[in-house]
């Protein structure tokens, strides 16, 4: 089955401890495992994301919620989702004390 990168209607991004947490939600049709990976293996800023599903034979306009976690080193302003319009630049929450 084939990959294929997903417009999320919502995501927000928080950070704390060292850690980013990405929630993605939204609709799609005929997609299923739908997860959040990091767009690439460089160190890059902002990190660019993506949410991304497999291509499946089901019929239908179904709901999705997803949540990942990935070490960040340091806290991040923001972040990019990539989707297949573009770029979408998201805020980063951070719950670290300055």
């Amino acid at each position: 089955m084939d990959i294929v990168i997903l417009n999320p209607e919502d995501v927000t991004a928080t950070y704390r401890a060292g850690i980013l947490t990405i929630e993605a939600s939204g609709h799609e049709d005929g997609v299923t495992d739908i997860s959040i990976a990091s767009a690439t293996t460089e160190v890059l800023n902002p990190p660019p994301f993506r949410v991304q599903g497999q291509q499946s034979p089901a019929i239908g306009y179904f709901p999705y919620r997803v949540e990942s976690s990935f070490p960040m080193p340091a806290d991040p302003q923001e972040i990019i989702i990539e989707t297949p319009s573009g770029g979408m630049m998201v805020p980063v929450r951070s719950l670290t004390a300055h």
